[in-house]
């Protein structure tokens, strides 16, 4: 018998108890993609990273909002080739579940920021600038509701109530826009700021947040400091960022999630490796006498180490490309979008590459105790429980 066939002889020694292992790691590792997924949503990279486009907001918090009149003063910074703005309208269609982002922008100006990733059909434009009621929505957004361009649809604002107190919003969809690559963001909403200005009650002349568009993305950074510095004295300050460190910051507001993730990831990790040490353990402690064996047969402790290791390796690799594959299959198979409520979660082959190294190094200290056991073994004392 080879090497190799002893290796997958003991790993059918006890299916079930393999194949419950296996799952279990699976699970593990389904919990551990997705936290890491997720958790890209949260990591704040670079601040630039010589980035296309920056976000002014508001210096103290992202939250408060800013004077629509800075606009004007932004575009003028030397380096800004596009300036627009927008704002969190917190509304839902319907029940308060079926909530997805909505903006209120200048749609001109956001088209021309944003031309790089909204791919949206000429007469559809144009009959979104020239409708004051009129708004754009995603692919997956119409696709989700079934909208289509010319429907009515009503949004409730749990934010802004017009100027009647109703927080009841009507809109007519003038167009369904599309990404110009599969990884642009295409369920959200976007309408015009000035039918929203003029009829809502509270806030008048504000946006959250300004949206900037630089002449050479080496020089953002510059820019950003540039931006700040005009408004440094002013009664509302602000703070210029990357669009991704800006939508990292958004998603933080939930709380200190990146702490949170990484406590459960090393929770399920240390979970994982006790689940395997016992396993390889049990299964080693059953075949003591046969090892004796192996021993008088020949076999050097050496390559009984090596047997064992590569059995929890294997278990524990295994494991992995199946709980990997689950990730896979419900974030491409089933098409599920995580972006509609976290902005800038995606799957990325880093997530596997990062799994597998988990994977061995798990594998390897499961199998290293009850390895070196059994290279330890004396085999007069385990002859003697035969």
């Amino acid at each position: 018998m080879t090497y190799g066939k002893l290796i997958l002889k003991n790993l059918g020694r006890k299916k079930t108890r393999t194949w419950l292992t296996i799952l279990s790691i699976a699970a593990a590792f389904v919990l551990f993609g997705f936290l890491d997924i997720i958790g890209k949503a949260f990591d704040p990279g670079k601040q630039y990273q010589e980035a296309e486009r920056l976000v002014t907001t508001h210096k103290v918090s992202s939250t408060q909002l800013l004077p629509i009149r800075y606009l004007h003063k932004i575009a003028q910074v030397p380096g800004v080739k596009a300036v627009s703005h927008g704002a969190w309208f917190g509304g839902f269609y319907q029940e308060p579940k079926n909530q997805f982002a909505q903006f209120p922008v200048d749609p001109e100006s956001y088209l021309e920021v944003y031309q790089s990733n909204i791919n949206l059909p000429e007469a559809q434009r144009q009959a979104w600038l020239t409708n004051q009621i009129g708004a754009i929505i995603g692919r997956d957004l119409a696709n989700k509701f079934a909208w289509q361009v010319g429907d009515r649809i009503t949004l409730n604002s749990m934010i802004y109530p017009k100027l009647d107190g109703s927080h009841s919003w009507e809109f007519i969809i003038e167009g369904i826009y599309d990404g110009q690559s599969d990884a642009d963001d295409t369920s959200y909403m976007m309408f015009h700021n000035k039918y929203f200005d003029e009829s809502r009650r509270i806030a008048k002349g504000t946006v959250g947040w300004f949206n900037v568009l630089v002449e050479n993305s080496e020089e953002s950074e510059r820019v950003a400091r540039d931006i700040d510095k005009v408004f440094f004295n002013s009664t509302a300050a602000t703070k210029t960022s990357g669009e991704q460190a800006f939508l990292s910051e958004f998603n933080r507001k939930f709380g200190n999630i990146s702490m949170m993730i990484l406590i459960v990831l090393v929770a399920s990790m240390f979970s994982i490796l006790l689940i395997s040490i016992h396993s390889m353990a049990e299964a080693v402690r059953e075949r003591t006498n046969e090892i004796a064996v192996l021993k008088t047969l020949g076999f050097s402790g050496t390559k009984i180490l090596a047997m064992i290791l590569s059995e929890a390796i294997i278990i524990v690799i295994i494991g992995a490309l199946i709980g990997t594959a689950i990730i896979y299959l419900i974030f491409n198979g089933l098409d599920i979008k995580l972006d509609t409520y976290l902005p800038g979660v995606s799957l990325s082959y880093h997530t596997f590459i990062k799994g597998l190294f988990i994977a061995m190094f798990i594998g390897v200290v499961a199998g290293l105790f009850p390895a070196i056991k059994a290279f330890k073994l004396d085999i007069v004392t385990a002859l003697r429980r035969l």
